[in-house]
């Protein structure tokens, strides 16, 4: 077999090798430039973007846990995430925006509070304002293509333009826990 810190080859595809935990902190300021080298676990990033353009596409079966430690004032596009777990931990803040997941063989798991306490008065909270995720003349606040999907202890706004709780598309499947539409 071959072993190798480094690869330099067109066409490979970086990926997981663990399970990585990192923390989105609005407003964090980076100690160094963003580039391909700074994703590591425990690693702090400003939004989901910045987080995203690091990120491997490839999860290689493994679970990247995201711990949000400051409300968000962003859309979440998650599209180009494969083969793994997603597992947002909202721990309590709110989302103003939407979310949207797109990716062949990816859960995504999003918790209120954290994936050990469910089911506790920690809820997160999604607020999309007038800017939900469109699709078929309906705008909604977690929308998901493709994936599966499992959603603990949030609460869902409803928008200034009719926003729904949770949309699906194309074998998306899940299970929803706790959730609440408000207005």
């Amino acid at each position: 077999g071959l072993t190798s810190q480094l690869v330099n080859l067109p066409g490979y595809s970086r990926c997981l090798t663990e399970n990585i935990t990192v923390h989105i902190k609005e407003g964090y300021t980076y100690n160094k430039t963003l580039a391909e080298d700074y994703f590591e676990d425990g690693a702090s990033f400003a939004n989901f973007s910045d987080l995203l353009s690091v990120c491997p596409n490839n999860l290689n079966g493994y679970t990247l846990n995201v711990f949000i430690d400051t409300d968000l004032s962003e859309n979440i596009e998650i599209d180009n995430l494969c083969s793994g777990t997603l597992k947002i931990h909202m721990q309590g803040h709110s989302i103003k925006g939407y979310i949207k997941v797109s990716g062949n063989s990816l859960v995504c798991e999003l918790y209120g509070n954290n994936k050990e306490q469910v089911k506790t008065d920690i809820r997160g909270k999604i607020i999309p304002g007038a800017s939900g995720y469109s699709y078929l003349d309906y705008k909604y606040c977690f929308f998901v293509h493709q994936s599966k999907f499992k959603i603990y202890d949030v609460d869902m706004y409803n928008g200034t333009s009719s926003t729904i709780c949770i949309g699906d598309k194309y074998g998306a499947i899940g299970y929803v826990s706790n959730v609440k539409a408000i207005n």
